[in-house]
C-alpha cells in the first residue's frame, strides 16, 4: 500500500465497538484513496486481520542478539580461562561453567539492549511529536472511544472531499467527527 500524504485527515470516534469494525472494515477492504489508523482504548484482534497487521521483527533481533551475546561471552571466557591462561585455583577444573554463568547473561542482556535500541532507532524512525495525533477526538481514543482516522493517499484530494468523508462518518454512526489540516 502506498504510503498516506501527511496533512490532511478526517477523524471520526465510535462508541459502538461493532459500528467501529464495520467502518474500518469497510475502508480497508473497499477504499484505494484512504488509508485508514485506528486508536483504541483496548487491543482489539479482529482489527489486526483487517489492518493485515505485521508484528514488528524487533523482538525476534533481540532474542538472537542476546543467544549471540551471551555465546560470545561464555566463549570468550573459555577461551581465557582454559586455552590461553589456565589457572589451577584451589583445584577447580579449567573450564568451570558456573563460574562463567553471570558474566555470560551479563553480555548477553548488554549486547540484547544494545541491539534493541539500535533497531527501534533504524527501523521505526522515531518522531518525538506527531501533529496528526494533536486531536481531542485521539485522546478520547485512549479513553474510552473508538478512533478511526483516515488519511488520504491522493495528494490531490480537496477539502470538500474530506468534508464529503466526514459527512459519510456521521452517517455511518460517528458520536463526533472532525477534519484535521496541518503543515
Amino acid at each position: 500500500m502506498r504510503a498516506p500524504i501527511p496533512g490532511k485527515a478526517v477523524v471520526a470516534s465510535f462508541k459502538d465497538v461493532e459500528q467501529f469494525e464495520a467502518v474500518v472494515k469497510g475502508y480497508v477492504t473497499d477504499n484505494q484513496h484512504w488509508s485508514a489508523q485506528t486508536v483504541t482504548p483496548h487491543p482489539l484482534e479482529s482489527l489486526d486481520a483487517l489492518t493485515a497487521y505485521r508484528p514488528s521483527p524487533i523482538p525476534r533481533i533481540i532474542f538472537w542478539a542476546f543467544i549471540c551475546g551471551a555465546t560470545g561471552g561464555y566463549l570468550m571466557q573459555v577461551y581465557a580461562m582454559a586455552i590461553t591462561y589456565p589457572l589451577n585455583v584451589g583445584g577447580r577444573p579449567l573450564h568451570s561453567w558456573p563460574a562463567f554463568i553471570p558474566i555470560t547473561f551479563e553480555l548477553g542482556v548488554l549486547t540484547a539492549a544494545i541491539t534493541g535500541l539500535v533497531s527501534w532507532l533504524i527501523r521505526l524512525r522515531p518522531r518525538l511529536y506527531l501533529r496528526e495525533l494533536e486531536s481531542a477526538i485521539i485522546t478520547r481514543g485512549t479513553q474510552d472511544r473508538y478512533v478511526l482516522m483516515l488519511v488520504p493517499i491522493d495528494p490531490e484530494m480537496k477539502a470538500a472531499d474530506l468534508i464529503a468523508k466526514e459527512a459519510d462518518l456521521k452517517q455511518a454512526g460517528a458520536e463526533e467527527t472532525e477534519v484535521r489540516l496541518w503543515d
